[in-house]
């Protein structure tokens, strides 16, 4: 072992300055995106849109979520991502599907879902991520609002640091599974 790493000194030492300086420019770009988050352009392109769609978007808090699955057919998997407004107060939950094209959000619709609509409300990772089933028990939709959402690469599109909404929707989403799941 050794005479091995006498040998390979220098490109062990490579090897380990490289995934150094991979880490810092990973945490240095995290730490720029949060920065930037705070009051980013995506985050009021994502509540101006809630505020065209939703007549009294005042009373409510407007965050952004995102989900993605996995799928596999025939030996090939596909993963598809989702990103949502949400805009949500007690016993009611907007729901915006948004579409993502060139970099730009847009959105058609609001689905307006009522604790009597569903079946029955999984949540998971503190009520950060929620699964709303129908009165058959068939999922349909899941998604997660974190508190912080930093721009890397083409499916992470933005910065957007929502803390304080993300700690009120981990509040309204056990109020709310309690509405549904009696």
């Amino acid at each position: 072992m050794g005479e091995w790493f006498a040998e390979n000194k220098t490109t062990v030492i490579g090897m380990v300055v490289l995934v150094v300086a991979v880490y810092i420019f990973i945490c240095i770009k995290d730490a720029i995106g949060k920065k930037k988050g705070v009051d980013s352009e995506e985050k009021h392109r994502i509540q101006d849109i809630a505020r065209r769609l939703i007549p009294d978007c005042a009373a409510y808090t407007v965050a952004y979520a995102t989900n993605h699955e996995v799928k596999t057919a025939i030996g090939k998997t596909t993963t598809y991502y989702y990103y949502y407004a949400v805009a949500f107060k007690p016993g009611v939950l907007q729901l915006i599907p948004l579409s993502l094209n060139g970099g730009e959000f847009s959105a058609k619709e609001s689905v307006c879902i009522l604790p009597e609509h569903l079946g029955r409300v999984k949540l998971s990772n503190k009520g950060s991520t929620v699964a709303l089933f129908d009165g058959e028990d068939k999922k349909v939709v899941e998604f997660t609002l974190g508190p912080s959402y930093t721009k890397f690469g083409k499916f992470d599109p933005v910065n957007i640091q929502q803390s304080e909404e993300a700690e009120k929707f981990r509040e309204f989403s056990n109020d709310f599974a309690a509405r549904v799941n009696k």
